[in-house]
């Protein structure tokens, strides 16, 4: 009987207690649902992102560095190379020949103008030998083959007049006479040219009968200064070691020959005689 009792008891607390914890639960539910604990809920909640993510920005990439432009003080630039001019090939083959045959320790080659177009004609020393070239537009020509009275480029030996067609050669005589053989070409082939021979021998006091080319020696440029002594006057451009034109053979000179070649060098004229004050 006392047990029964009890478990009312009990069960009656029991009652009572989870009648006390549906209203609290409710409580909760009317607390949570007012607009005061909404508000105070707002206000502690972690506020939410309304803009939309972007990206993260990104640095412009720094441009490489240019190469300053070439400019005429700056650009490391060659001047073209120009091929050479026909005559030049012709002129280069013929010297690497007598070069290469050569059996003296000196032999000399000069660039001459004899006529006035821009091909030279070309003259060749070797010893006491002289051989006279030109260019006819197709191959080398030999014009004149002499001898002259001395070693090569010493004194007057070969000495020529500038676009005269004129060229020249010493010689000596037996009898101890001297004097200059000079061709004239009236073009520069083999035909129409003619010899002069200034031999002071024959002049007005010489040994001989006198030869009336001495009439002409003015005009040809030619001074008699008496016995033993005939010389050539300024008009003549003497081949030797005065003249910028003349070269010692070499290997390495016969393949550059004619290399920056004007007529203004041989002749004078133009720009590079012109005096400075």
């Amino acid at each position: 009987m006392k047990r029964i009792a009890a478990c009312a008891l009990c069960l009656a607390f029991l009652c009572t207690a989870c009648a006390e914890q549906a209203e609290q639960t409710d409580s909760l539910v009317e607390l949570a649902t007012a607009p005061a604990f909404a508000e105070n809920l707002n206000e502690t909640a972690a506020p939410e992102t309304t803009e939309a993510l972007t990206e993260p920005e990104t640095l412009p990439t720094p441009p490489m560095p240019s190469q300053p432009a070439e400019t005429d003080e700056t650009a490391e630039t060659e001047p073209p190379t120009e091929p050479p001019a026909d005559w030049q090939i012709a002129y280069r083959a013929l010297l690497a020949d007598v070069y290469a045959a050569s059996s003296h320790e000196a032999s000399y080659f000069a660039l001459i103008a004899l006529n006035g177009d821009e091909t030279p004609e070309l003259v060749v020393l070797d010893d006491t030998e002289m051989q006279l070239y030109c260019y006819n537009g197709t191959e080398t020509v030999l014009l004149l083959e002499d001898g002259y009275k001395d070693t090569a480029c010493s004194e007057q030996n070969v000495c020529f007049q500038p676009l005269s067609g004129r060229i020249a050669s010493a010689f000596s005589t037996m009898g101890a006479g001297s004097g200059f053989y000079i061709f004239a070409y009236a073009d520069m082939n083999t035909v129409d040219v003619t010899r002069y021979k200034f031999d002071n021998n024959a002049d007005e006091g010489g040994e001989l009968p006198y030869d009336p080319v001495w009439d002409r020696a003015a005009e040809f440029g030619v001074v008699n200064n008496g016995y033993h002594d005939v010389t050539l006057d300024d008009t003549w451009t003497h081949i030797g070691a005065d003249f910028p034109q003349c070269w010692e053979l070499t290997k390495e000179t016969a393949a550059a020959a004619g290399e920056g070649w004007s007529l203004a060098l041989v002749t004078g004229a133009g720009p590079e005689t012109e005096e400075t004050e």
